[in-house]
């Protein structure tokens, strides 16, 4: 895989939980504002008032990637950010346990992977 061209930075220190980006994350990729849908998901620690908003960061040599049985995340040819082959993938949730920063998850609705593809 090449190096990507396109990430979306975080600055967790400005997070005010508000949740705003996961409702328009799902209503943009989902067509309805439900945070369980988004492909953002905000960690929080609110006894130490603390929330990060945890999006994919593209990594180089993914562990995700490397991990999927079926090669179902792979790199798009123009853009370079890294997406679920949604033809591929089998569901089998390697991707999501091997993520280090907590950006996969399994739709159980969908039955397969899920994360963020910067809209794509």
């Amino acid at each position: 895989m090449s190096a990507n061209k396109y990430i979306i930075v975080v600055d967790y220190e400005r997070c005010t939980f508000c949740g705003e980006c996961e409702l328009v994350c799902s209503l943009v990729t989902e067509g309805e504002s439900n945070p369980a849908k988004s492909k953002i998901r905000i960690a929080k620690w609110e006894s130490l008032g603390l929330a990060i908003p945890m999006v994919c960061r593209q990594c180089f040599k993914a562990p995700c990637a490397a991990v999927c049985p079926v090669k179902a995340i792979v790199e798009d040819p123009k853009y370079g950010y890294l997406k679920v082959n949604k033809s591929v993938c089998i569901g089998c949730g390697l991707c999501a346990m091997v993520c280090p920063f907590g950006a996969m998850k399994l739709s159980l609705e969908k039955r397969m992977a899920v994360k963020c593809d910067l809209c794509e």
